[in-house]
């Protein structure tokens, strides 16, 4: 909401509401990743989502799509928007807040932060598992 507040991010809403209730009937797709694949559709974007079967059923509707979250965090600490500790209490915030992420994947990408400040000279190497 804040982001939307200070004009960093626009909401955005479909046009085309025949096409979600047609996506709504893949058994995988919730209604937040349909209007995510409609409105990347609408505005000729990508649609950026978490989970791996909603990224395939969007790729059969010919939508670009990339990895969600973690990808977005990853993007931005690349662009310097945000800093290693940042990205890793916002993952920490979204994993309390219910986004699943398998241990693995959660490692690598605590691993992957820290290793990103090391090299830029913005952080410090610290033990992923403590």
């Amino acid at each position: 909401r804040e982001a939307v507040e200070k004009g960093k991010l626009k909401v955005y809403h479909v046009r085309t509401e025949g096409m979600i209730n047609k996506l709504l009937r893949h058994g995988e797709i919730y209604r937040g990743e349909a209007e995510t694949i409609v409105a990347a559709k609408e505005l000729n974007g990508t649609a950026i989502i978490d989970d791996a079967e909603a990224r395939t059923v969007a790729k059969a509707y010919n939508v670009k799509v990339a990895p969600g979250c973690i990808f977005l965090i990853f993007r931005l600490l690349k662009l310097g928007r945000i800093k290693a500790d940042e990205a890793e209490d916002v993952i920490e915030k979204l994993v309390k807040s219910g986004l699943y992420l398998d241990p693995e994947t959660l490692l690598n990408a605590y691993r992957t932060i820290r290793a990103y400040a090391i090299s830029e000279g913005r952080g410090k190497p610290n033990d992923p598992n403590g």
